[in-house]
């Protein structure tokens, strides 16, 4: 009700435009969202009277609505994901610095970090200089379908099409010529089945106490379903922007005589958008305000008075 109160109020001026929106009930039933652009036309003779632009926003605020949900489960979801990878590279540190203690101690350690990658969500792996699997988790048989001995004694390129190995090593490369850290890098396995398998890999080096590098010990996680919604949230997107694009607008026109309303003139597109004809709204000029929610009439007869 303020809303329409504020909306009408502002038209009392000759060539004075408002814009908001308003709810109205279509012909079978349903409550429809419109955004109402007036502009009073009064003072022209050959107006007198307001000219009012109506567009159906219905679709495009219910994509809205299930756009902004999508985009709150997707950042949900990474920001799972990322936590669950931090917690398992802390983990895997921990795990790495007990490697320089007494054999006592690295056996214990071994013991503490093999129980953890084989219960980890994600695949833990190792791979020396040549950047060859030297130890694989059996997270590899349910993410790939290779168990570890199928996985060691081979490199990550050996399970990517020829082009995705090219590009991977290319980014590689140069980190690992500098014993830096590899952190989430994306690239794509193939799975034994023949499917492809997205991957976010991420690794540090395996230095030894003359500064030496041995290899990289880090862990993988998949990142196909992720990168699928993601491919979801897009098309969505672009069927959101065709939406918008089909969004029908039309528009209608109140003659003023004697401080009434004694007609209506409407375009042919009031049809598709409220469910009446341009011979409706000329055979009853009030069905108009009819069409519009209860609680949105009351300010909407006072300030149309007020106007008039």
């Amino acid at each position: 009700v303020r809303k329409m109160k504020d909306y009408l109020s502002g038209l009392t001026r000759t060539d004075t435009v408002q814009s908001e929106e308003i709810r109205a009930r279509h012909q079978d039933g349903s409550w429809r969202i419109f955004e109402i652009v007036a502009t009073n036309r009064l003072d022209d003779p050959a107006v007198q009277g307001i000219v009012i632009n109506a567009r159906d926003v219905t679709s495009r605020k219910n994509v809205e609505t299930a756009l902004a949900r999508h985009m709150e489960q997707l950042g949900d979801l990474i920001d799972d994901r990322t936590r669950e990878l931090a917690e398992a590279n802390e983990l895997l540190q921990w795990e790495i610095s007990q490697r320089v203690q007494t054999e006592k101690v690295l056996q214990e350690s071994e013991q503490r970090f093999r129980g953890l990658v084989e219960t980890t969500s994600d695949w833990i792996w190792e791979v020396d200089k040549n950047w060859i699997y030297t130890y694989s988790s059996p997270k590899s048989k349910e993410l790939l379908g290779y168990a570890p001995d199928e996985i060691i004694g081979k490199t990550p390129y050996d399970f990517m099409h020829p082009d995705e190995a090219k590009r991977t090593a290319s980014i590689v490369r140069p980190i690992t010529e500098h014993h830096a850290p590899l952190l989430r890098l994306e690239n794509t396995y193939r799975h034994k089945d023949g499917q492809e398998v997205a991957l976010e890999t991420s690794g540090v080096p395996i230095i030894d106490p003359s500064g030496e590098c041995h290899g990289y010990r880090g862990i993988d996680r998949d990142i196909t379903e992720q990168k699928r919604v993601k491919r979801t949230l897009k098309e969505r997107e672009q069927r959101y922007g065709q939406l918008l694009a089909a969004v029908t607008t039309y528009a209608y026109s109140v003659q003023i005589q004697n401080g009434l309303a004694v007609a209506t003139e409407h375009g042919q597109g009031c049809r598709s958008v409220t469910g009446y004809s341009p011979e409706d709204f000329a055979a009853d000029p009030n069905l108009w305000i009819r069409m519009v929610h209860l609680d949105d009439r009351p300010p909407v007869h006072q300030h149309a008075a007020q106007i008039i």
